[in-house]
């Protein structure tokens, strides 16, 4: 990620999709952007390491330090399911994340019980 692939007044960053080589401008989270802003150089790049598996150097020792288990495709599944959770579909997960269609998106996908059970119920009571 490079300051230049961010738009700070927008709140949008853009990525270009590592599997499809596809250019996606995906909105920044609120949290990140305020998290973000204050460690704006907006030179170069944004975090230090130089690729994805680079950032396991330093993210490996802090996950055993804090005794958890982490890592990108974990952080996947948590972002998907939870925009799913409170009612996002695969094409919003595409639209707003760095999947290109929605069949890559669905297999991050994991449906609480308690938010399937509350979608049935509407569905019985003919809501949604």
């Amino acid at each position: 990620m490079r300051w230049e692939n961010m738009n700070l007044n927008e709140r949008k960053f853009q990525i270009i999709a590592p599997k499809s080589r596809k250019l996606k401008i995906i909105a920044m989270d609120e949290d990140y952007f305020f998290e973000i802003v204050p460690l704006a150089k907006k030179i170069g790049r944004v975090f230090p390491w130089l690729n994805r598996s680079s950032t396991y150097s330093w993210l490996s020792p802090l996950c055993k330090k804090l005794d958890v288990s982490f890592g990108a495709r974990k952080s996947r599944h948590k972002f998907a399911s939870d925009l799913v959770s409170v009612g996002a579909s695969e094409h919003d997960l595409v639209n707003n994340g760095s999947w290109t269609n929605t069949g890559s998106a669905k297999s991050y996908v994991t449906l609480d019980e308690g938010r399937a059970r509350e979608m049935l119920k509407k569905k019985k009571q003919g809501v949604g």
